[in-house]
């Protein structure tokens, strides 16, 4: 009777290794399906109000914001600065290229580059600046608790870029 206890701990052990390994796998894994997402570069009307510049609808495979900015950047469609971080991509600068002109959003003293978006998961939105928190055409954008690094790309979800003060 020992012996069989001792057969089945280690059978118990290796299903609970396995169980864990399959859990850790599923969560590593990049979400690299076809997804069309709109990236929108705001700024501000006469009146102090968000508004759309210029917004870029596209399809990718990538599996992050930093990840889809980069290829839009290296076919010529934003521009879009960044420095690597212990944390991920820190944006120095972003914009967008319409019909040949670069038009950047300027990045001025204590200011920086915010990432909002259109995604309802609790764990990818600041509710800490829920106040910076905006609508255009009805779509509501909340600020990023996450960068873009981190920050997922969505079938359907949108995604602004907008400059705010520290």
């Amino acid at each position: 009777m020992n012996k069989s206890r001792k057969i089945l701990a280690v059978l118990l052990t290796v299903a609970m290794l396995i169980a864990c390994l399959a859990v850790f796998a599923a969560c590593d894994k990049d979400d690299n399906s076809e997804k069309t997402v709109v990236v929108h570069f705001v700024g501000n009307d006469s009146y102090g109000y968000q508004t759309d510049l210029f917004s870029i609808t596209t399809t990718t495979t990538k599996a992050n914001l930093h990840e889809l900015m980069v290829e839009l950047a290296k076919d010529k469609k934003v521009a879009y600065e960044y420095s690597e971080s212990t944390y991920g991509a820190y944006i120095t600068g972003v914009g967008f290229i319409k019909d040949g002109t670069v038009t950047n959003l300027e990045v001025g003293e204590s200011q920086y580059v915010a990432i909002l978006h259109s995604i309802n998961e609790p764990d990818l939105i600041d509710y800490s600046n829920v106040s910076k928190s905006f609508k255009i055409e009805g779509k509501t954008f909340m600020y990023s608790y996450v960068g873009a690094t981190s920050l997922p790309l969505k079938n359907g979800a949108e995604y602004a870029f907008y400059v705010l003060s520290y």
